[in-house]
């Protein structure tokens, strides 16, 4: 209960822990604001506080549309609203922040000048610059420009912490691609009560955590059964499975654990047993079951034979044999060196040696060429610049061409232009980005990619949609279009309809 009631509008509540006067209620002067706080027994105590209305025009400032939490993960936007009339300069401060800390995390000035009436003047804070579980006040002042008179706004922001504690099992722990059913329960996630209900979503990754096959979207639902892909051979066919959990602030946390998924062969047989599958999860109203299986044959589909690497990926500082047969993949961060995958070693920013600049050995230069060198004088040679190679060197079966970024035909392409490409230009009965393909092959690969593509198409008028929805068809579709040869007429329609259908229908994801 506030005191000073006599002067204030009846209409104005004066019980809770909170008192709002609204502007030109009370008449400048000197107010002697108390408030008493009694407990069931009658038993009570009182504070009090002096408050100075002065008879100077200030400035209105307010703060919009706070929310309760905010994710340190994500950029934090306050706007604030300012009212004045005339000019003013407007700062937002936090006692928590120093000036220069604030700027620093600051996507946007914190100091403006505004003009005289409505202005919208935002605060927005980069990701991952505040701390998880702090609350932080962030204040917005207007001056007007000339005198001292100020108006203030001030709000306290809570930053959201994400569920912790979380497991994650897995069984069985070792299978086999698109044939065997991995079952996934999460559970002993841990959050804040006004957070909750926490949502749940499954998925996978071969390599790259980026690259997830989405299992299950998120719901409350703590497990799912799923066909995998197989695992990458130069791994030893491990799978990476990841549940995330999510609260209602969309502050998320994952826990990852492997399996095992060995390789299925597939046959017209195996093909025709997941089509019947995926029309039966089709008619079933399953999207999920078909997603799962469609992302499973692609993992044989797209697997490459990395049996025969000539030198260890981790000792050329590249990732593991994945894309190209046979050939490591993209250098690791923080290593420079040929771009996509090449069996030549990537090299620390300070020792690669580029182009005309003076060698000893092949190792030393980006280009993994050193021509000129002599054993009995050090740097005697110079880095030669190559030019890009074709996948395996189309398997014997095929011509290596240069092409721009036009597609016009070149005489050649360097290694340091990324604008222009190798390919193979297969013999006649040989099929495939390296050649390696017969006609029979050919047909084979396309009917798979013929199906899925299908699958797809139908999958898309079930299929609930979220973001992890979109990510998960960009990706499956990517991969499923993967070498162009492969893909029928139809295959391209029912896929690229996917994609551009998304788009249109939910172009804010």
């Amino acid at each position: 209960l506030f005191g000073s009631v006599c002067l204030l509008d009846q209409n104005i509540p004066i019980r809770g822990a909170k008192l709002t006067v609204p502007a030109y209620q009370l008449a400048p002067g000197k107010y002697n604001f108390s408030v008493i706080v009694s407990n069931a027994l009658n038993i009570s105590n009182q504070a009090n506080i002096i408050v100075i209305i002065n008879n100077i025009t200030v400035p209105i400032v307010q703060i919009t549309d706070v929310s309760e939490k905010y994710n340190y993960a994500q950029n934090i936007i306050l706007t604030g609203k300012i009212y004045s009339t005339k000019a003013v300069l407007a700062q937002w401060t936090s006692p928590n922040l120093n000036s220069s800390t604030l700027r620093a995390i600051a996507l946007t000035p914190v100091t403006t000048s505004l003009n005289a009436g409505s202005s919208t003047f935002q605060l927005s804070i980069s990701a991952n610059k505040l701390v998880n579980g702090a609350s932080y006040t962030f204040q917005l002042k207007a001056t007007y420009l000339g005198n001292s008179a100020l108006g203030t706004a001030a709000v306290v922001l809570q930053c959201n912490y994400p569920p912790v504690g979380g497991t994650l099992t897995i069984t069985p722990a070792i299978g086999n691609a698109i044939t065997t059913v991995f079952a996934f329960l999460t559970s002993n996630w841990v959050d804040d009560s006004s957070d909750l209900p926490l949502a749940y979503s499954f998925g996978y990754y071969y390599l790259f955590d980026t690259d997830l096959n989405i299992v299950k979207s998120a719901d409350q639902v703590t497990y799912v059964n799923s066909f995998l892909g197989q695992g990458l051979s130069s791994l030893g066919y491990v799978v990476y499975c990841v549940a995330t959990a999510s609260d209602i602030y969309e502050a998320t946390a994952n826990i990852t654990k492997s399996v095992v998924v060995n390789p299925t062969k597939i046959t017209p047989g195996t093909l025709d047993s997941v089509n019947s599958a995926m029309t039966a999860a089709y008619n079933q109203k399953d999207p999920n079951t078909i997603t799962q299986l469609v992302s499973a044959v692609l993992g044989t589909l797209n697997s490459v034979d990395c049996s025969a690497v000539p030198t260890s990926c981790k000792s050329l500082n590249r990732q593991p044999c994945s894309s190209t047969a046979n050939t490591c993949g993209a250098c690791l961060v923080g290593f420079l060196g040929q771009a996509g995958d090449a069996n030549v070693a990537c090299l620390p920013p300070t020792a690669a040696l580029k182009t005309g600049e003076k060698c000893s050995s092949n190792s030393s230069c980006v280009s993994g060429v050193c021509t000129g060198k002599s054993v009995k004088s050090k740097n005697s040679g110079v880095c030669a610049d190559v030019s890009k190679l074709c996948p395996r060197s189309c398997s014997g079966r095929g011509t290596c061409l240069f092409q721009d970024r036009n597609g016009n035909r070149i005489q050649s392409c360097s290694i340091y232009v990324p604008e222009c490409t190798a390919s193979c230009a297969c013999y006649g009965g040989y099929f495939g980005m390296d050649c390696s393909m017969t006609q029979s092959q050919l047909a084979q690969v396309r009917s798979a990619r013929d199906v899925l593509c299908y699958s797809m198409f139908r999958n898309f008028g079930i299929q609930r949609v979220a973001m992890d929805t979109v990510i998960s068809r960009a990706l499956i579709i990517g991969n499923i279009l993967i070498d162009s040869n492969q893909i029928s007429t139809s295959a391209l329609y029912n896929c690229t309809y996917v994609l551009v259908n998304t788009v249109i229908q939910y172009p804010n994801l």
